[in-house]
């Protein structure tokens, strides 16, 4: 949209000097850890899909349609209440700090999920270990104003068991299943698969 029809005119467009867009996603997220991010909420919202992120690193087949496991690349689609959910129950921590970062951008919440902005969880393999590696994928938000093409890069942390943050955003995969295991600790699942 052109500035003058964003917000209906009303915010500061994202590249001005003194943009609104700012304050106006403190409000977004403020009001995301008041719901989508509330431990019994992510919970009940988003346990299911942080199964399936799981089996899909595992490749794990149980009955239910699943990637293939031969597949380099896995896409669960969802929305910004998907990511604040699996993020809390991981307990993960992205920040809009970096340098590298437009200034239109840089200075966002801690863990706004922007619109397309993704999670992702590479799975890489070194020396016969395997490791998780987390990144936040997203548009500056000029980029998503005009429809440009790019991406920025932000590395993810998690807090562990004691509340101290690893920034590290790669770990060993037995590490990323003991957070897993944490979050989905005594959880019913409404469905399960099983063969046949």
């Amino acid at each position: 949209m052109h500035d003058d029809r964003v917000g209906w005119g009303r915010v500061y467009p994202p590249r001005a000097r003194q943009s609104s867009m700012k304050e106006m996603l403190r409000l977004h997220e403020f009001y995301f850890d008041q719901t989508e991010r509330v431990p019994i909420l992510a919970l009940i919202q988003g346990s299911n899909l942080l199964r399936e992120i799981s089996k899909a690193i595992h490749q794990e087949r149980d009955g239910c349609q699943h990637p293939r496991l031969d597949g380099k690349f896995v896409g669960l689609v969802g929305h910004d209440t998907n990511l604040a959910g699996i993020g809390s129950l991981l307990r993960l921590k992205w920040s809009f700090d970096s340098v590298a970062l437009p200034a239109d951008t840089r200075g966002l919440p801690a863990n706004d999920a922007l619109p397309a902005g993704a999670l992702v969880f590479e799975v890489l393999e070194r020396g016969g270990r395997h490791f998780i590696r987390l990144n936040y994928v997203t548009q500056s938000l000029s980029q998503m104003h005009w429809g440009r093409k790019g991406a920025y890069r932000l590395r993810v942390g998690y807090y562990d068991e004691h509340g101290m943050l690893h920034p590290s955003f790669e770990m060993p995969v037995e590490r990323f299943d003991q957070l897993v295991n944490r979050a989905l600790a005594g959880s019913r699942f409404f469905c399960e698969c099983k063969k046949g």
